[in-house]
């Protein structure tokens, strides 16, 4: 081990160094055994020996003493940065962290002896999450054909046949090595000049085969139902209208998802997303989706209330096909029908251009109750498990959002394609906004 060290994980974070290189009095070297453990959270120590005049062993136990009342405010959410271990194998490698959970220092019982003649030998008791992370590097993205795009790729928010409309990335299993799966960092910055960034709904699809940028979302020219109307500021330029009068659940139409499809979702978890090309009228309506083949229900989903003060509805998570596949054959094709049910006895309306399947395995949604302006970034970084937003040029974050959601991560030895969904300040999905997106990722391993 070329170097251990013991700190605040922050841009200015001075380090300690207690073992190799760098290393000054009073402390001599440090043992460090990683223990087994199968668990999320491992229990470790450091035997540590100092040596140096009362004064200089004085200043040691200090410092310590000074990084364990920090990493006890950190967790009591009084200190903003938290403490961590830092490893070197070899001169000139870069560092791997471990975050501190615990952290606890107790002294050998002849220290009182041994300080007048100039050592002290010390144990640091931690726990720490069960793996250790690398610094963060940038992934290059490849958005529709071009590839290894860095410093950010320009999105749009939706996803249709005309060139450059796409609102996601693919990430390729070739452009990140990682022994477990990785911690992303994502910049997401607002380049509209004239609308704000309110929520953001992130979900990343991974497999071990490359997702084609339009498998998740099903256009209003595929549905069987309603009527399509061409509009310019329509997803793929036009929208389905379906009407209907019945007070009772009503099939209003359907996709078809031929059998590559459902190969492709089978085993993951998705939050379908409806589009309304126009916002709903009425206050007493409902929609679900269920999963058949032809007429035979496989699967019913559960009812959402459509707000008519939004643009959009969010149905609850759904899995396609709705069990397990056994992967001997190829899986039947399904359908996904759109139910609509109200109370009153009248005609109803509803406008919609696009049903995205934004993935939850990993995914998250970012509610916001400060909106970002023009510039203004939203940071997640996941290997902090700390989501901010950015207004300034001087880099001062605050918190502007609730997150909701798993960590977003890089599973080893898969194809990844990251969706990003963003809502403006009406509650309204504009297929036009635009932004821009980073993304970075942490090497992690169980073993140093």
């Amino acid at each position: 081990m070329n170097q251990i060290a013991i700190g605040s994980y922050d841009p200015i974070g001075e380090w300690l160094v207690l073992h190799g290189e760098g290393i000054i009095a009073p402390f001599k070297q440090a043992d460090y055994q990683p223990v087994f453990g199968t668990g999320e959270e491992v229990a470790e120590t450091i035997q540590l020996s100092l040596e140096g005049t009362p004064n200089e062993l004085a200043e040691g136990v200090a410092a310590l003493e000074t990084i364990r009342q920090r990493n006890l405010l950190y967790h009591q959410t009084g200190y903003p940065a938290p403490q961590c271990l830092r490893f070197q194998m070899t001169a000139g490698d870069g560092y791997y962290y471990c975050l501190l959970n615990t952290l606890e220092i107790q002294a050998n019982p002849d220290s009182p002896q041994t300080r007048l003649t100039g050592s002290l030998l010390l144990t640091l008791h931690f726990t720490r999450a069960n793996h250790y992370d690398a610094d963060p590097v940038e992934l290059p993205l490849t958005v529709g054909s071009v590839e290894d795009v860095l410093g950010g790729a320009d999105l749009i928010n939706h996803t249709d046949a005309h060139s450059g409309h796409v609102n996601s990335v693919l990430i390729k299993p070739g452009d990140f090595n990682t022994d477990l799966p990785a911690p992303l960092r994502l910049e997401l910055i607002n380049t509209n000049e004239a609308g704000v960034l309110h929520d953001a709904f992130v979900g990343i699809y991974h497999h071990p085969e490359a997702l084609a940028e339009r498998k998740l979302f099903c256009y209003a020219g595929d549905f069987s139902g309603g009527t399509a109307l061409s509009v310019p500021d329509g997803v793929n330029e036009r929208y389905l209208r379906v009407t209907w009068s019945e007070t009772e659940w009503k099939p209003l139409g359907g996709w078809y998802f031929d059998s590559d499809r459902v190969k492709k979702m089978a085993g993951l978890s998705f939050r379908p997303v409806l589009r309304f090309y126009n916002m709903p009228a009425n206050e007493d309506l409902y929609l679900r989706l269920n999963i058949q083949s032809g007429l035979k229900m496989l699967w019913e989903g559960e009812s959402v209330y459509v707000d008519p003060d939004y643009g959009y509805v969010l149905f609850p998570p759904i899995q396609i096909p709705p069990n397990k596949l056994l992967n001997e054959t190829q899986p039947h094709p399904l359908d996904l029908f759109l139910y609509g049910l109200h109370e009153t006895d009248a005609a109803y309306t509803i406008d919609f251009d696009c049903l995205t399947f934004l993935p939850l395995e990993p995914g998250a949604n970012f509610l916001a109750f400060y909106e970002i302006y023009e510039d203004g970034r939203l940071l997640d970084e996941n290997f902090l498990n700390r989501h901010t937003a950015n207004f300034s040029s001087n880099d001062e974050e605050i918190v502007a959002h609730i997150r909701q959601g798993a960590p977003l991560t890089l599973f080893p030895g898969h194809y990844h394609r990251l969706f990003v969904m963003v809502v403006d300040e009406n509650n309204e999905m504009d297929i036009f906004r635009t932004f821009n997106l980073r993304l970075y990722y942490r090497p992690r391993k169980r073993i140093l």
